[in-house]
Order: structure tokens, then sequence, then C-alpha cells
């Protein structure tokens, strides 16, 4: 009797240590933003790579979230499908969620569109300007077919901001 309950004590923490790293490398259209990170980077793969699964066409948006100037390469089913922007390098800015890192254009970013089925995504950090080994950034998938522009709000920043340093220098000109 002993043995059995032993046995089964064993195979329940074998198969919920099999759900977790499940569910770590897995998401799903529509299912909000999910963090990943990496260490000892640049040149490192983001491990494990993730899982996707769609039934319909899918945009997946994929950006960087802890220092800026990382890039990635992004692999599906082992072929490159995109590398993030460049962008300026080095901002220590922290983004708090994916909505803010994506609506932030200091960070690289990047997106491409899936049809449906089942797909393989590997994640290569490629540049760490700031010598700091390790970063986290975000990915996610939206149903159907998303522009890759940024949220109006950063353009009227961006609008804003340039608006602000042309009307400086025109009026030390004059």
């Amino acid at each position: 009797m002993k043995s059995r309950i032993s046995l089964f004590v064993v195979v329940a923490l074998l198969v919920a240590f099999a759900s977790v790293g499940a569910c770590a490398d897995d998401f799903s259209v529509g299912g909000g933003w999910v963090y990943f990170d990496w260490y000892a980077g640049p040149g490192v793969w983001v491990t494990p790579a993730f899982s996707l699964s769609a039934d319909d066409t899918c945009t997946v948006q994929i950006t960087d979230a802890f220092l800026t100037g990382d890039r990635f390469e992004v692999y599906v089913d082992d072929e490159l499908t995109i590398t993030t922007s460049a962008t300026v390098d080095g901002l220590a800015l922290g983004a708090s969620t994916g909505d803010d890192a994506w609506a932030e254009l200091a960070y690289s970013r990047g997106c491409f569109v899936l049809d449906a089925g089942r797909y393989e995504i590997s994640i290569k950090n490629i540049l760490i300007p700031t010598g700091y080994p390790d970063g986290g950034a975000y990915i996610r998938a939206l149903d159907g077919v998303v522009p890759c522009v940024p949220e109006p709000s950063s353009v009227v920043a961006l609008v804003s901001g340039l608006g602000g340093v042309l009307g400086l220098a025109w009026r030390r000109r004059s």
C-alpha cells in the first residue's frame, strides 16, 4: 500500500512539472502579452521556444521592454522571419507592461502575419548595446491582420517633441 502511494505521488509530481514546462512556452491568439527574458547575451536564444496554434490568420507582435537598443531575430519554424527595428541605444526605461513597451518608440519592435496553423517561434537576441547581458521583452498574437504601427499617443508625443525641438532651433536662429 505504501509503495502504491509513493508511486502515485511520484507520477503526480512528474505530471505537474511537465505541465508547468508546457505552459511556459505556449501562447495563444488573443491571450495577451507574454513576458520572456534571456541571460548572458547577446547571441543567445530565448529558451524554450514558443509554440503558437492559430485557427485563423493572426499578427504576432514582439517588443523589447527592459533597456532600449536590444534587437532580436525571430524565426518561425527555423526560418528567419523578421529582425526587430533599430532604436536609440541604452536608455533605461523599463516598461512595466507589453502595451507600455509597444507604445514606446524607443524600444525595438516588429510584427508579422501568420496563416492558420501550428508554429514554433524562436527568438535570438542579436544586440545588447549597453553591455548588460540580461534583458526582457514581450510577445503576443492578435486575431487577424493588424498594422505594425505605433499607438496614436506615441505618434502625438513624437510629433510634439520634434515640433518643440524645431521651434527652439528656429527661435535661436532668429
